[in-house]
């Protein structure tokens, strides 16, 4: 359906000549295309450049890196090193506390119990594991820190595991026994015992 105007703009406009070739493999007469037909071939360009742009969109992300895998933290663990820093209202405090003396040895088993143990003291709890995180349920701590909480695994391999955690609370100053509001940050090294 066009209208008396429309039927001048296909008379007055036409797609350049087309050279079309003949049985000789020469230019033998040219083909004139319409203005409707133009129209019609710029609106599939869209459609198809579309199609190609939505197509590579999808291979992208299906091409996503994997996340980096961790292995399980599954085993008994020596600890070695504790260290700590706690920082109040964003400050750290000067001395950064280490306990060369941190021997806890924490059992990780395969059915997501924790078995904490120190100073003959033991504690049971669970444990679980997504990549990086490790998220430990005990009711245990040192004079730092309470050991319950999501640790992000910075170090692990078949004989050392390192964790790290950043814990909001009241602590006390093993020094000079104040009770302290802040956050502490802790790194725990564990040896792997057989």
């Amino acid at each position: 359906m066009c209208n008396e105007q429309c039927i001048m703009l296909q008379q007055r406009f036409y797609y350049p000549f087309v050279p079309q070739t003949g049985t000789e493999g020469r230019k033998s007469r040219y083909k004139y295309r319409s203005l409707s037909k133009l129209i019609n071939e710029s609106i599939m360009t869209p459609r198809i450049i579309t199609f190609f742009l939505s197509l590579s969109f999808i291979i992208l992300l299906s091409c996503k890196d994997d996340e980096k895998s961790y292995p399980s933290v599954t085993g008994k663990w020596q600890g070695t090193l504790l260290t700590a820093e706690i920082t109040v209202f964003g400050v750290a405090l000067p001395n950064k506390q280490t306990d060369d003396t941190f021997d806890a040895l924490v059992e990780f088993k395969s059915d997501g119990t924790a078995v904490l143990t120190d100073n003959n003291q033991t504690s049971t709890g669970t444990w679980s594991q997504n990549n990086d995180k490790l998220t430990l349920s005990v009711t245990f701590g040192t004079e730092f820190i309470d050991l319950s909480g999501t640790y992000t695994i910075q170090e692990i391999t078949d004989t050392k595991l390192v964790l790290y955690i950043e814990k909001d609370g009241s602590y006390t100053d093993p020094d000079t026994k104040t009770e302290i509001q802040g956050t502490v940050k802790a790194t725990l090294n564990f040896d792997k015992k057989s």
